[in-house]
């Protein structure tokens, strides 16, 4: 196992791959910490990836997948449990979640209730911000930090060459696409966060049917910070639960991704929408490096406030 003292980012691609009926499928997840969707399959012109690149044809792959935050333990207890960082209460590494918050049941473990066998082994580590924005390594709301490859393979649907899907998925829909995909029975929806068998993420099972429908979604990602002066706060890119101040919330649209950085109280997990502490507007038809911060621009205020409004709706009080 490698040591915590490495720093990993966001979790990535899942493939599929599965046995014929009547046997249950076999599912093979291939995680990888910190790799962006830099790769031929991808259309980067540069990444040497024959082997990832040969599995795409053929598969599923989405283009505009999120991880909930982009710090590895964090990231990945998302993953695992379909819970947000905000549910979970966890935004950190240094606390083990089923003892801090609640042992509730994983995607392995649900699938080893239902009869399946399951194991892992290996761990491996790729690729972090390289300059942009001018900053190091990851933990940011930036595209870089958070948007991430997601490939999925089932003969249930079989393609001759590749499929791609461009609308917001989440690492949060992991979990109940698999449970669906093998016939499981679904995984319910959170409506208590002391639920031990729930999950707050979309299954894209009916998108690989290709019967996935148009509404708009859309993915939800935060950070936390200590505070404003990061000269002040030395270990200000991973902050230990009690010192986190600020939380900085992003909601990513098909068009714009809105951040929100407010007032955060560590002692009962609540935030403070009126104690703002900065806020961030991209247009990414436009600006995908997301270089160019709108929100002093009179003619996006609109858009600002809409997206401020559904951005609280979504992570609610």
């Amino acid at each position: 196992m490698t040591s915590a003292r490495l720093l990993f980012s966001v979790l990535i691609p899942v493939l599929l791959e599965a046995v014929a009926p009547p046997r249950r499928p076999n599912v093979v997840m291939v995680i990888f910490d910190d790799l962006r969707p830099v790769l031929g399959a991808y259309g980067d012109p540069l990444a040497s990836t024959p082997y990832l690149d040969d599995f795409a044809r053929g598969s599923h792959v989405f283009t505009r997948t999120y991880s909930q935050q982009s710090l590895c333990a964090p990231s990945r207890n998302s993953l695992l449990t379909g819970r947000r960082p905000d549910t979970l209460h966890l935004y950190d590494f240094y606390s083990y979640w089923r003892t801090f918050t609640g042992n509730f049941t994983t995607l392995p473990q649900y699938f080893k209730e239902h009869g399946y066998y399951t194991y892992s082994c290996g761990k491996g580590d790729h690729g972090w911000s390289l300059g942009e924005h001018a900053e190091w390594a990851k933990y940011s709301n930036f595209e870089v930090a958070l948007r991430v490859p997601l490939i999925i393979r089932s003969p249930q649907f079989p393609l001759t060459q590749t499929k791609y899907h461009h609308g917001i998925t989440e690492l949060l829909d992991v979990f109940p696409t698999l449970v669906d995909l093998v016939g499981l029975p679904k995984l319910p929806t959170c409506q208590d966060s002391q639920e031990l068998t729930c999950g707050e993420g979309k299954s894209l099972y009916y998108q690989l049917l290709g019967l996935g429908r148009a509404d708009e979604h859309v993915a939800l990602s935060q950070y936390p910070r200590p505070g404003m002066l990061p000269t002040k706060h030395p270990n200000s890119d991973k902050p230990k639960l009690r010192n986190i101040k600020i939380m900085g919330y992003s909601l990513r649209t098909d068009i714009y991704r809105y951040t929100l950085w407010v007032r955060f109280h560590a002692q009962n997990f609540s935030k403070d929408w009126n104690d703002v502490y900065g806020e961030e507007l991209y247009d990414h038809r436009l600006d995908s490096g997301e270089e160019l911060n709108l929100v002093p621009l009179p003619e996006f205020d609109d858009v600002r406030q809409r997206l401020r409004r559904r951005l609280m709706e979504v992570v609610g009080s």
